[in-house]
């Protein structure tokens, strides 16, 4: 029975690898995410990101260890690269904050997926082979990952729906902001706003990408 999930699991890479050509990437608005942890823990984190992005994760303590990773996103290259990496620094857990993850794993995985929207609207998908190659990883992550973490209740609704995993398996927990972004008094952000960036009357604030799933033309 092993050697047949094995050898399914081979057929699937290289269908994948021959079929599949990955998307380019979206435009996204640069970030950055802070790491720390409690003064008292022992343990130690690996942040597996690509070389151009390595200045965007901080960290305030030694027990955060950035690894660069030069493969490209949504690659055959990243399934096998992160694969070796897990095993070459021995993980006790792998957490990815995206679907796409090695399906050779030799540690529990937590897998973050905000939405199903390739299965909900697969008609902004460039092609076919992206719709199954969305649908097939989405459905992998979720079923063999140990949790999985969403940031709505709307968003585990579609998952329990379209992914068929057991509803105590899915955990929401809401997107947050730096404690450093408080409420502002309207005149103080006004004035803010006219000085910055020319404002002086309504506006809307888009922070997304440019993806055509997003309504940006809607609005």
């Amino acid at each position: 029975c092993m050697c047949m999930i094995i050898l399914f699991r081979c057929f699937l890479l290289f269908f994948f690898f021959l079929m599949i050509r990955r998307p380019p990437r979206s435009t996204l608005f640069p970030y950055t995410t802070l790491f720390r942890s409690n003064k008292n823990d022992c343990h130690r984190y690996f942040l597996f990101c690509h070389p151009g992005e390595y200045n965007n994760y901080l960290v305030d303590s030694q027990n955060f260890i950035r690894v660069a990773d030069n493969s490209p996103k949504y690659s055959i290259r990243e399934l096998f690269t992160l694969s070796s990496k897990m095993r070459r620094f021995k993980l006790d857990l792998f957490y990815a904050p995206h679907y796409v993850t090695p399906f050779f794993r030799p540690c529990k995985t937590v897998v973050t997926i905000h939405d199903v929207i390739h299965l909900l609207f697969p008609e902004y998908l460039p092609s076919k082979v992206a719709y199954y190659y969305a649908r097939f990883m989405l459905m992998f992550a979720a079923r063999s990952a140990r949790k999985v973490i969403t940031v709505s209740e709307s968003s585990k609704k579609d998952i329990l729906s379209h992914l068929r995993v057991p509803p105590e398996k899915v955990v929401v927990i809401y997107n947050a902001v730096d404690e450093k972004f408080k409420p502002m008094k309207e005149r103080r952000f006004s004035k803010l706003l006219s000085i910055n960036f020319q404002i002086n009357g309504d506006y809307i604030l888009y922070v997304g990408n440019l993806m055509r799933h997003k309504n940006v033309v809607g609005l």
